[in-house]
């Protein structure tokens, strides 16, 4: 009859079935024969932080393309700070849990896994710093038996301790200053009249066609244009080989048309303009001859001799 680990009997609930154990291992056997060996993959975190004094899950997951079943087993092991050694604490078999004789997890684990899913998951209670350190997972699921195990460094820390929320203080009112009164509303603006719409544009007339002037009949008596003469020469075409004349090149300026005579007005401008200077002239040489002529009567106020040469009344004889 199979027996448990002696690691194993303190902290066993139950022992395990001798025909439940023989099945086991006769499907591992039959399992290793036939279908040969296959790989199995365990996914753990690779690290866990849990306050001290509290509940630290240790999540463990594995893939396996075979289904599994009783043979299925999963143990876990504790290696703690820098030791190198390895203590198994759990072990999970057939549906049955087997503890160790570890007091550090006596009556502190219990499974949190589910086959079926996969899931050998397992939960530590009341977590204390003597738990840091390395977990391992180790996984089989015949005939996958060949996998690597799983390892969790977990770290207990220190448990936040919740700050009590701050005692709310009654408020003071406090003496709100005077208001400004509010200006008073201005008056509305004033009304602009709306703009006048623009007066309608009156169509301006069509600008007048222009009349066609009709050739007027000839009059009676009047010849005919008469036609060459005979002998008359026409004129003759040039000779082939004659250069045809250039057409003026852009930006060339156009000869200036011939200038014609000299305007009628300017001529009878220029005329009136000789004729008047001669006036003046005449007229200057009139007043020049007669200023010359002009006799000249002396000034006998101004001459003292002939006031003095003057007789007076007492030398006057007077005949009768």
């Amino acid at each position: 009859m199979w027996a448990p680990p002696a690691w194993a009997g303190a902290g066993a609930d139950t022992a395990i079935p001798a025909g439940s154990c023989l099945w086991a291992v006769l499907a591992a056997a039959l399992g290793l024969l036939t279908a040969g060996v296959s790989a199995l993959e365990v996914i753990t975190p690779k690290e866990i932080y849990v306050p001290y004094g509290t509940q630290g899950v240790l999540s463990c997951k594995f893939k396996s393309k075979i289904t599994t079943g009783p043979a299925t087993t999963v143990s876990w092991s504790f290696r703690p700070g820098e030791i190198h050694t390895t203590v198994s604490f759990f072990l999970f078999v057939d549906g049955q849990v087997f503890l160790g004789n570890d007091p550090l997890f006596k009556n502190r684990v219990t499974w949190a896994g589910d086959l079926h899913k996969k899931d050998a998951s397992i939960k530590i209670q009341n977590m204390q710093y003597d738990h840091n350190g390395t977990y391992i997972c180790d996984v089989k699921n015949p005939p996958d038996i060949v996998s690597e195990p799983g390892y969790i460094v977990l770290y207990v820390v220190e448990k936040e301790v919740p700050t009590p929320p701050p005692t709310p203080q009654p408020r003071t009112p406090r003496p709100q200053p005077p208001q400004p009164r509010p200006p008073p509303p201005r008056p509305p603006p004033p009304r602009t009249p709306p703009p006048r719409p623009p007066p309608p544009r009156t169509p301006l007339p069509p600008p007048p066609k222009p009349r066609t002037l009709l050739p007027q009949p000839q009059q009676p008596g009047t010849p005919l244009p008469q036609s060459p003469s005979p002998g008359t020469a026409l004129p003759r075409p040039p000779p082939p080989g004659t250069p045809l004349p250039r057409p003026p090149q852009p930006g060339t300026p156009l000869p200036r048309p011939p200038q014609l005579g000299t305007p009628v007005w300017q001529v009878v401008g220029i005329a009136a303009a000789v004729f008047l200077g001669l006036i003046l002239l005449l007229l200057l040489i009139i007043l020049v001859l007669w200023y010359k002529k002009k006799p000249s009567y002396p000034d006998y106020t101004r001459d003292e001799s002939y006031m003095r040469s003057e007789t007076t009344p007492a030398d006057i004889t007077v005949t009768k």
